[in-house]
């Protein structure tokens, strides 16, 4: 049987990164495993003219291998499209595009099996073995990128069914939502995207009522010095934070990652101008201070107790339809790493995530986790800013030389940096 010399599990942008910067490396033998049959990108989010908040530069590998046949601007030379997207001047890159990108990168990576669940993994002498429905594979190194797990509020979890769902599975179900009254919990981008969506539809519902416990509906936060913390050289800062100070200093940059891009205010507020001075065809209302404090069955849809937090006031509302655009719980015990957790060792609730981004485990082999670092590398972690630079940091760990430049310096605020 052969023996991989690394075996990704989930193929997301994050893995699909990893994939594409060893691509070229043919002296490292990779397999990459993923349930689905196909590429797909948050599919149930898939609204025709939303954008992605990062600059298309921030691709699959440009950050770390600009040459790489797996690049955006490749893509769209590919596509005969090079020219056209520079000349209609875009700011952001919308969601549908980016994806048929990721989606042709996917399509040309032989190392992905399509359609290869795994189903267990244990420990092996040669490092691991993972069992999938179609036989075992062995792998001396794994990496793990299945993904975070929608978060849905523990008052709403068992209500969860086809009327009250996470936004995730918002594009199956908005056909559903014509003429009802439909309430959205969040006020992060997904929210807003869900919002403006139904607002402009051609059968919008009888009403929207979207609460959000936000002090106001809060801007994205992409200014230049803000956006130092997703460089390199800011991760390698945070690294050597007490972990007191890193929490804090993560809750205080939420607004760099969880802000409302201002494009989708801007068309929010016109549309709400529109519709109010104009149609006048839509009731709805917007609610911030605000949280959902109970939830239960009534004759007619759903009763809710909605507390106003500046007030200290309640008031009673009733929807056909709740949309939880709550966002997204990263995995701290994967069950399909449960036969490994005895040889891991803990950082609290979460694993202790090494420099080079494995687990600090003690058995045969490394564990990279993607997406499992927020706690330990900052809130860059879950974001694309750092895809690249991050994969080609996990290949040089793997074969024990710099096969990738990644510097970790060269920041603006250096200075800063060393007296923070």
């Amino acid at each position: 049987m052969d023996i991989y010399d690394i075996a990704g599990i989930g193929v997301g942008p994050f893995n699909l990164s990893l994939a594409s910067l060893l691509d070229p490396l043919k002296n490292i033998n990779s397999i990459f495993l993923e349930e689905k049959p196909e590429f797909s990108w948050h599919p149930g989010m898939m609204i025709e003219w939303a954008t992605i908040q990062n600059s298309f530069i921030k691709d699959l590998v440009s950050f770390t291998d600009p040459t790489s046949k797996h690049s955006f601007i490749s893509f769209l030379h590919h596509e005969n499209r090079l020219y056209e997207y520079i000349n209609a001047n875009f700011k952001r890159t919308t969601r549908r595009e980016f994806n048929q990108y990721l989606k042709w990168v996917s399509q040309n990576i032989e190392t992905i099996r399509w359609g290869q669940k795994a189903c267990a993994i244990s420990p092996h002498e040669s490092g691991f073995k993972i069992d999938t429905r179609e036989g075992s594979i062995l792998a001396r190194n794994l990496v793990i990128g299945m993904g975070p797990t929608p978060k849905i509020p523990e008052q709403f979890q068992s209500l969860a069914g086809d009327r009250v769902f996470h936004s995730s599975q918002y594009a199956y179900r908005k056909d559903a939502l014509r003429g009802e009254r439909v309430t959205i919990i969040g006020g992060g981008q997904s929210g807003a995207e869900i919002f403006l969506d139904l607002v402009r539809c051609d059968h919008p519902p009888q009403r929207i009522d979207w609460v959000s416990s936000r002090d106001c509906l809060l801007q994205l936060d992409e200014s230049n010095f803000v956006n130092e913390a997703y460089t390199p050289s800011y991760v390698q800062h945070f690294l050597t934070l007490p972990d007191e100070v890193k929490k804090r200093v993560t809750q205080s940059q939420l607004y760099s990652s969880d802000g409302i891009t201002p494009e989708t205010l801007d068309d929010i507020y016109k549309a709400l101008y529109e519709v109010k001075y104009m149609s006048q065809k839509l009731e709805y209302s917007v609610k911030v201070n605000s949280r959902v404090v109970s939830i239960r069955n009534g004759l007619a849809g759903y009763k809710l107790n909605i507390h106003n937090l500046q007030q200290d006031a309640s008031l009673t509302m009733e929807s056909d339809y709740i949309v939880l655009a709550t966002g997204y719980q990263q995995r701290s015990h994967d069950p399909l790493l449960a036969d490994l957790y005895e040889w891991v060792e803990f950082d609290g609730n979460s694993p202790a995530i090494n420099d080079d981004y494995s687990l600090a485990y003690q058995g045969k082999g490394k564990i990279y986790a993607l997406n499992m670092a927020k706690h330990s590398h900052g809130i860059n972690d879950p974001n694309l800013s750092l895809n690249s630079w991050r994969a080609g940091v996990i290949i040089n760990s793997l074969v024990g030389h710099e096969v990738y430049r990644t510097p970790q310096v060269g920041s603006i605020l250096e200075s800063r940096l060393a007296y923070v």
